[in-house]
């Protein structure tokens, strides 16, 4: 689905001079966007609102107006680092020359991605982690792919000077083995799965421990 087919040009949209209506809270944005004479002005959000005067307009509040906006030739994860970065759940989108479009709400945009391959297929995700001056997704790569797994996807899910920590999802062989391999070159896996026998020995060993410690 095109994310762009999803832009409505009327939802949460309010004109730069005509006054606001008390209804307007009864919407869950987070921002309302602000055009005048179709073009874009800025997204207020909902705490920068006040409504307690009669007859107040978005020009009243302009010194709290936002500038924040997609464009239409953006990928969809682009689009979706906007709203994040943003902490909004409306985006205003633009096109060319800057022209006002609509706007996009982030619930329309996690449905998308959960229509993904990444997300929709049936796999195991794996979370690992290894030292930041280590770490190199070509050989986390090769070693997955000479194990015949084949990789749906990834994403970097922290990031310091210490480590990396990495999502994948793969469909594959037998887990196990690929487990204990990525553990062989110093991956930390910090998933839990049921077919990971290392640490169904731990698990063995732990409760002997306990019992012998108990005797």
């Amino acid at each position: 689905m095109n994310w762009l087919s999803l832009v409505n040009p009327d939802a949460d949209v309010y004109n730069f001079d005509a006054n606001f209506e008390s209804e307007i809270f009864k919407s869950d944005a987070s921002h309302f966007i602000i055009t005048e004479k179709d073009q874009f002005k800025g997204c207020l959000s909902r705490e920068a609102l006040d409504l307690s005067k009669k007859d107040v307009s978005p020009k009243d509040f302009t010194d709290e107006f936002e500038i924040f906006f997609g464009q239409s030739h953006q990928n969809i994860l682009d689009i979706f680092s906007l709203f994040a970065n943003h902490q909004t759940n409306r985006l205003p989108i633009l096109g060319d020359h800057h022209t006002f479009m609509g706007v996009l709400h982030l619930n329309d945009i996690f449905e998308i991605i959960s229509e993904t391959n990444f997300i929709s297929n049936k796999a195991d995700t794996i979370i690992i982690r290894k030292s930041s001056i280590d770490f190199a997704y070509s050989e986390l790569f090769h070693l997955l792919e000479s194990m015949n797994a084949k990789i749906l996807g990834s994403f970097i899910s922290d990031h310091n000077s210490d480590f990396v920590e990495v999502f994948i999802k793969i469909k594959h062989q037998g887990l196990n083995e690929i487990l204990q391999s990525l553990r062989r070159f110093k991956y930390n896996i910090v998933s839990q799965h049921h077919e990971d026998q290392h640490e169904i020995k731990l698990k063995e060993h732990s409760a002997y421990l306990d019992k012998y410690l108990n005797i």
